[in-house]
């Protein structure tokens, strides 16, 4: 189910429409806007309260958790003193985020962080040493990713 999940995720990355995204008024020149759209059209992403999309800008830790939680197929309420609290919370508990990774879930999220929390919803364990060696080798900056993070970019990236 949660490959399903994920390929649908990717699927709906790779396929530009015309949705929603139609009423977000930041994107209507934007080369993603097709792919903004089909995020919008599934809910997995909605924009801000003024109408903007704000697409240039960086994808923070909390609206990443959010779209891991909302592609998963979880629909919750925002948090009544934090909006993302629920979805912080569902990623702890769904483990795929531990309760003191981040000092902050407002900062921008690194790759190597979304990698992790992205292997750790396909939930399958690493396999093959010759096939972790190899992504190691094809990886060109497998060296600089925090020793924290390497694991969880090695099983996104060989998934």
């Amino acid at each position: 189910m949660k490959r399903i999940l994920i390929l649908l995720f990717v699927i709906l990355l790779l396929i530009p429409t015309i949705s929603l995204a139609d009423n977000l008024s930041d994107i209507n020149e934007h080369w993603a806007k097709g792919y903004i759209g089909s995020l919008v059209d599934e809910g997995i992403i909605n924009g801000f309260p003024d109408g903007s999309f704000k697409p240039d800008e960086n994808i923070l830790r909390d609206a990443f958790i959010k779209m891991v939680i909302e592609a998963m197929g979880y629909d919750l309420e925002h948090g009544k003193d934090y909006w993302a609290e629920n979805y912080i919370n569902e990623a702890v508990e769904l483990n795929l985020i531990v309760s003191d990774e981040f000092d902050s879930f407002t900062e921008p999220i690194k790759r190597e962080e979304m990698a992790s929390i992205i292997n750790n919803a396909l939930d399958e364990e690493l396999t093959g040493a010759d096939n972790l060696q190899q992504a190691i080798n094809e990886i060109d900056d497998y060296n600089s990713i925090s020793n924290n993070y390497k694991l969880g970019v090695l099983g996104a990236y060989t998934k």
